[in-house]
């Protein structure tokens, strides 16, 4: 069975510093694993060798340098309650991809660094090992680096953009789904936490969100979130993800075609690959922008209006040929 794969990238508080603590000169993680969090069968990690595992929390324990301690992050939760929305009628393998490093600013996540190489070449591991997979979102929490510098505050909004439009491109998929955190804190000043916030909250791409982490309850040491916090920040970014696909249902991006990239999206219907019942379209017109489409409910549609269309030529034919027989 393919899996349904999620990257997680960013900074410290995407890879989990949540019940990490500071104890006898080092840096101690609790071993504390909520219900929310807890491993599951169908949910898989990709590990830094490239194999697909059974996920457990810290899912970023043999990613990120030995000298990093890490705990509790939100991708356990987020699988767990995404499962969850997704029901026992929809047997599914989530694939979680986990390529957060802790204290990195968005410089160094640009399109050619050794950040950002090795994610791309995680994903592109994740969609072909074992059974396969498809990549369906990124998960970002990363900015708080950001904060220590008021020039990297300021620029950090136009880096963002270009970091979200050189990861479509090189995936090869122009509409992935991209959700972001917005900071709950910072590593530099209040004013330069709010610049970053900002341009989070302020970025407008298509098939793009935000989830607002102020809030959440933060570690003594007031820069990562708590255990529970992760927790509740993984269901808001399922929650996230839901709210980004077609009414209730729970779909999948697909890597469109060039013709399907370029095509005049007025209406038409993509049939070339059945096993596809969905294709996320971007539509140009200015009632329909942003808004998805399945290739069945507009061919449902199509073939209603037929329909109705004979039925009113139908009844036509019948009232005039009464009308010819009375008179």
């Amino acid at each position: 069975m393919k899996k349904q794969v999620f990257i997680l990238a960013g900074q410290s508080n995407m890879s989990g510093r949540g019940g990490v603590s500071w104890y006898h000169g080092r840096y101690h993680w609790d071993g504390v694993v909520p219900e929310e969090c807890a491993p599951c069968p169908s949910i898989l990690r990709l590990s830094h060798d490239l194999d697909w595992e059974e996920a457990r929390d810290p899912l970023h324990i043999d990613v990120e340098s030995k000298s990093k301690t890490c705990g509790v992050g939100p991708g356990m939760s987020f699988a767990n309650n995404l499962l969850k929305e997704m029901g026992c009628d929809s047997p599914t393998l989530i694939g979680l991809v986990p390529c957060a490093v802790g204290g990195t600013s968005i410089e160094e996540w640009k399109k050619g660094s050794k950040l950002y190489n090795h994610m791309v070449q995680r994903a592109k591991a994740a969609e072909e090992i074992g059974d396969g997979g498809e990549v369906k979102a990124v998960l970002w929490y990363q900015g708080e680096s950001d904060t220590e510098s008021d020039h990297a505050a300021e620029i950090y909004g136009d880096h963002l953009k270009k970091f979200i439009e050189d990861l479509r491109s090189d995936l090869g998929l122009p509409y992935l789904p991209f959700i972001q955190v917005a900071l709950a804190s910072g590593s530099g000043t209040q004013r330069n936490i709010e610049k970053v916030r900002k341009a989070q909250l302020g970025l407008n791409l298509p098939n793009l969100t935000c989830v607002d982490a102020m809030g959440l309850t933060l570690n003594p040491d007031h820069l990562h979130l708590t255990t529970q916090a992760q927790v509740k920040l993984g269901q808001m970014l399922s929650e996230a993800y839901i709210k980004l696909q077609p009414s209730s249902t729970i779909l999948f991006n697909r890597k469109l075609t060039k013709s399907q990239e370029t095509a005049d999206l007025s209406g038409q219907i993509y049939q070339d690959d059945p096993m596809c019942d969905f294709r996320e379209i971007q539509l140009t017109t200015s009632t329909r922008k942003g808004k998805y489409f399945s290739n069945n409910c507009l061919l449902s549609l199509y073939q209603n209006s037929r329909c109705v269309v004979s039925l009113l030529m139908a009844s036509i034919l019948l009232l005039y040929s009464v009308y010819c027989y009375c008179c």
